[in-house]
């Protein structure tokens, strides 16, 4: 029989559509593996992403003073060929002024209201398919890499997880007397604070054509991009990237100037690392989190053990009037207190060989051959967090630096990110009795708290606006 091509390949099955290369299926929808056939709908909310645009005027159309300028980060050069891009807007509004002509009554005066309007039903969607999981008796262990958070300075988003629409709090849900493995769950509603950069080609199969047309129509294609007026259906067609690395200046102004604005008190500062390791029984990228402590003979204390978290969904806002955007996310973890003492052994000895020394990225070494135990853990990622935190009533704030070193990748980043849990809405959501209404409201109020506060950065408007006309010239 003649060779058939996949693309001209007909099924028997009408329903089910022609076959394409596994590879080119996006990861969230192929990766996700839950046992139980009930979960259906869950594979499929529970991967959803999506971005979500405010301060488009009475058009819905982005205003002209919105352009796409081009950015250097550091830390990109080793994952991205060309420069993000990232929005600015060189004449944010305010309710007494105009842009360029635009009414400043077209811009909403409550755009919060809006975001958990649309952010809300995916939410409590997200929740439900938490504890259908629970109730089915499935393990969390089934939902493959895709779906584990990425607590790095930047998480890319690929155009097609878009629509038009990385410690976490306590939380104790129902699960199975069979899961056994795990004695404790927790769930966290996290707002990180940070940007949406825009990568302006999607790297793909035609890597090397697109690469060819972008090296050699590099300045005309930029400056399209950056003279015309910015289109929504141009940004979707762009990769994205979250980036939650934030100037110390903003994190001292939000710890020291908002936190006691808003009520917020003051806890001890934390001094963590956290080591990483892979292992070689679980899910490729399926990582073990290891917390420890310095002890005064500086050596490190394990103190606790963790899973990656999962997202179970999350949502970047991407706010025009702001100089910040906003990724809120709902996050599941498991710790790990029924290892064998054979595997706390193992995992044991891999921490008492760190040695810590600020000298290198990450802050912590291993002599040769002590960075792993056998065939099964190895270090594959470390962190050193030094972190700030305040708590109130319903909400924790953690403000921190971070230095992570990557094995794999030879490459190390430091970062200072900022971000809150919402930690009185997850439990009012977990709770049977509660109004679901109150609860609504009580998540408008904290957005409007997250407009009002953390999503500035002081003097940053004018040095954006000198970059575009710079850029442009």
């Amino acid at each position: 029989m003649a060779y058939i091509p996949p693309h001209k390949r007909h099924s028997k099955d009408p329903e089910r559509p022609s076959p394409i290369p596994e590879r080119l299926v996006p990861q969230f929808s192929r990766q996700v593996n839950l046992k139980s056939s009930s979960n259906a709908n869950a594979r499929k909310a529970s991967s959803r992403r999506s971005m979500y645009i405010v301060g488009l005027d009475a058009d819905n159309q982005f205003p002209s003073s919105v352009h796409l300028v081009p950015t250097f980060i550091e830390s990109f050069r080793h994952r991205f060929v060309v420069k993000p891009l990232v929005l600015v807007n060189s004449y944010p509004a305010t309710k007494d002024e105009t842009i360029l002509g635009t009414p400043s009554e077209t811009i909403s005066s409550t755009p919060w209201e809006s975001v958990a309007v649309d952010v809300w039903p995916k939410l409590l969607s997200a929740f439900k398919i938490v504890n259908d999981l629970f109730e089915s008796d499935d393990e969390l262990d089934e939902v493959k890499p895709a779906m584990l958070e990425s607590d790095d300075e930047l998480d890319e988003v690929k155009p097609a997880m878009l629509e038009s629409n990385d410690e976490l709090d306590e939380v104790k849900p129902a699960m199975s007397e069979s899961d056994d493995e795990f004695d404790e769950v927790k769930l966290a509603i996290v707002a990180r604070f940070g940007k949406i950069l825009f990568h302006p080609y999607v790297i793909d199969l035609y890597l090397i054509i697109q690469l060819l047309f972008y090296l050699f129509d590099w300045n005309s294609s930029v400056r399209s991009l950056i003279k015309d007026r910015v289109a929504e259906t141009t940004l979707r067609q762009m990769n994205t990237t979250f980036y939650a690395n934030t100037p110390s200046s903003y994190m001292e102004n939000i710890i020291s100037g908002v936190a006691p604005k808003i009520g917020f008190d003051r806890e001890e500062d934390k001094d963590i690392f956290y080591i990483l390791l892979s292992d070689s029984t679980r899910p490729t990228n399926s990582t073990i989190y290891c917390k420890c402590r310095i002890k005064e003979d500086k050596k490190l204390e394990l103190y606790k053990v963790e899973m990656n978290p999962v997202r179970m969904m999350f949502e970047d806002i991407l706010c025009i009037d702001k100089n910040l955007d906003l990724r809120l996310a709902l996050h599941i973890q498991k710790i790990l207190t029924s290892l064998t003492d054979d595997e706390m052994h193992s995992i044991q000895n891999i921490i008492n060989s760190a040695i810590i020394d600020p000298k290198v990225k990450g802050g912590l070494r291993w002599p040769y051959g002590k960075a792993c135990s056998g065939d099964r853990f190895a270090v594959v990622k470390i962190w050193h967090t030094i972190a700030k935190k305040c708590k109130s009533s319903s909400l924790s704030l953690m403000a921190r630096h971070v230095d992570r070193f990557d094995f794999k990748n030879a490459y190390g980043q430091a970062s200072i990110e900022v971000y809150l849990k919402l930690k009185r809405l997850v439990s009012d959501l977990q709770d049977e009795k509660a109004e679901t209404d109150l609860i609504f409201e009580m998540f408008k109020d904290n957005l409007k708290m997250i407009w009002d506060h953390f999503l500035c950065l002081k003097s940053s408007v004018c040095q954006m606006k000198k970059v575009i006309l710079d850029v442009i010239e």
